[in-house]
């Protein structure tokens, strides 16, 4: 056995020790997502050609949500309705380990889960009304760094084309044969070749390219996100009125998301949303909260990472700081 091969072998064995088999969501899972089906069991592991970090068991509920099920009647416990994006819908962990679940345990309240993913704020808005059949005492609305890009069509169809145009380099070495291969170091250096070159691959082919999700952190404001910016805040200040001309509370919450944690750039503004929309509160009464900078402490102080690696979204770990951040907030100025 010559020295090189008696090295992978030894990789390769230290590779079975540490590091579990790598699978890769595939199109053909989606089968078991059943997407917002009403009364639908569902699998969920993810979106396709990301690697698998965890599967989730859960039933979406009789109007299609990722929770249980709540009466339209007024509760006797104070009642929250949360609206927002996947972050909230929060497939990516148990539903009794979802922040909307922990802190109804920790303000023995009664929490209605209205996530739905890729909404943005204008369809955070339509649903207010529907929220509203449940008689709650407090409605959130949460906005995520890609809301932005969701409410304006313009932006939107550009992230779709974005999508399909890098399609091609992703799966260069993100593709299934490397992860199903039995040989952890095929697994772990297609891995690795992937996430070290993705970016050079994609820049030597556009030279110039940037994503029109992280275009939205610009220090200048184009004239696209400018449009963006007003469909989004009116329909915030929309759902706002609505909820409070039936005398419900209204809070709007900035989600601590990877695009606002992980400047790409040094040119990024991970902070310019939070200013923009901390402004925009104050002037018109908003009641808001804003996990950014919380997170960072938590993060530097434990050493703990809050978001799945690949998937983005938050881990446990995460949901337990949002629902303590949200018990702190509510806690505070509400119960």
């Amino acid at each position: 056995m010559t020295g090189l091969s008696f090295g992978i072998l030894i990789a390769e064995v230290i590779l079975r020790l540490i590091i579990p088999k790598v699978n890769v969501v595939t199109e053909a899972d989606t089968k078991h997502y059943h997407w917002h089906k009403a009364n639908m069991n569902y699998v969920f592991s993810g979106y396709p050609g990301n690697v698998k970090e965890f599967t989730i068991r859960g039933r979406w509920n009789s109007y299609g949500f990722n929770d249980v099920e709540h009466s339209f009647k007024k509760s006797n416990k104070y009642r929250i309705v949360n609206i927002g994006d996947s972050f909230v819908e929060a497939q990516q962990v148990p539903m009794d380990r979802n922040f909307g679940v922990l802190l109804g345990q920790k303000l023995n309240v009664e929490v209605v889960n209205m996530g739905r993913s890729a909404d943005g704020m204008v369809n955070a808005s339509k649903a207010i009304p529907f929220a509203l059949k449940y008689s709650p005492d407090l409605i959130m609305i949460f906005f995520c760094s890609n809301d932005l890009v969701n409410d304006y069509d313009v932006l939107q169809n550009r992230d779709f084309e974005e999508r399909e145009m890098l399609r091609p380099f992703s799966s260069i070495c993100f593709r299934p044969d490397n992860y199903t291969s039995k040989s952890r170091v095929v697994q772990f250096l297609g891995q690795k070749v992937n996430e070290y070159t993705y970016r050079n691959r994609v820049a030597k082919a556009f030279p110039g390219f940037r994503s029109v999700n992280l275009q939205m952190f610009d220090p200048v404001m184009s004239a696209e996100f400018a449009k963006a910016w007003e469909i989004s805040l009116a329909a915030i200040l929309n759902a706002k009125k609505t909820s409070e001309a039936s005398g419900v509370k209204f809070v709007l919450v900035l989600v601590a998301d990877l695009l606002q944690l992980r400047p790409a750039a040094n040119e990024f503004d991970p902070g310019k949303l939070e200013r923009i929309l901390a402004v925009f509160s104050k002037q018109n009464g908003i009641n808001f909260i804003a996990m950014r900078n919380t997170f960072i402490q938590r993060e530097a102080e434990t050493d703990t990472r809050p978001f799945w690696k690949y998937d983005g979204h938050w881990n446990e770990t995460g949901h337990v700081w949002v629902s303590e951040i949200l018990e702190s907030y509510i806690g505070r100025k509400f119960k």
